[in-house]
């Protein structure tokens, strides 16, 4: 992931910033158009809606929706090209754990696709490595699975003079920067993102829809 110093970051790697999300049992293709059961807890981000989500591992900056867990790097991997103000010998200019944090509708109705609530994760001025997970268990193999969610990412470059936190577009993006969001599933069950299990879709960007 490339970024200017003035650019704020609101990335996704795993499964999105906002979003609403299923992973459900289909028949058999000859009858794929039905859908069976969400398989997910708390798929669509409802649970817990109205009260604080809890805080993982007891870091105050990571809120998290009842039944996901949140991942990502503390440390800058060597294949994202740092920030053009870094110096060589810091490895971690630029680079941030994201906050997480909960998306109401009736603050931001544009970005929660159904419900009340959404999943968001961002960071400022800052690149990241970031998304959610959740195991799904009792699931007989050989069966045909679906993963499905609604995302949206929004990047903002200030104006030329403008100050940090002032998005000219706002709430649109300014001259975005690249998301590189993708969704994947591990059929082995493990936990690790960063594991070789997993099989992801292609990445791709949602700015603002």
């Amino acid at each position: 992931m490339n970024d200017s110093s003035r650019r704020k970051i609101f990335t996704a790697v795993l499964i999105g910033t906002i979003f609403f999300s299923w992973i459900a049992l289909l028949p058999m293709p000859s009858v794929a158009q039905e859908t069976g059961p969400n398989l997910l807890t708390n798929g669509d981000f409802e649970q817990g809606g109205g009260g604080a989500w809890p805080f993982q591992d007891n870091i105050a900056e990571v809120q998290i929706a009842p039944g996901w867990h949140a991942f990502w790097l503390d440390n800058r991997p060597s294949y994202v090209t740092p920030a053009s103000y870094c110096s060589a010998d810091d490895q971690n200019c630029s680079w941030a754990r994201p906050e997480f944090r909960d998306t109401k509708s009736y603050e931001f109705a544009y970005r929660v696709h159904g419900g009340n609530y959404s999943q968001k994760y961002f960071t400022f001025n800052q690149q990241h490595e970031a998304g959610l997970y959740q195991k799904v268990n009792g699931i007989v193999p050989g069966s045909l699975l679906r993963f499905q969610i609604y995302a949206q990412t929004w990047s903002c470059q200030p104006a030329p003079g403008g100050a940090w936190n002032d998005c000219p577009t706002t709430p649109n993006s300014n001259n975005p920067a690249p998301m590189h969001t993708r969704v994947g599933i591990d059929p082995t069950g493990q936990t690790n993102p960063w594991a070789a299990t997993v099989v992801w879709s292609q990445e791709v960007d949602t700015y603002d829809t």
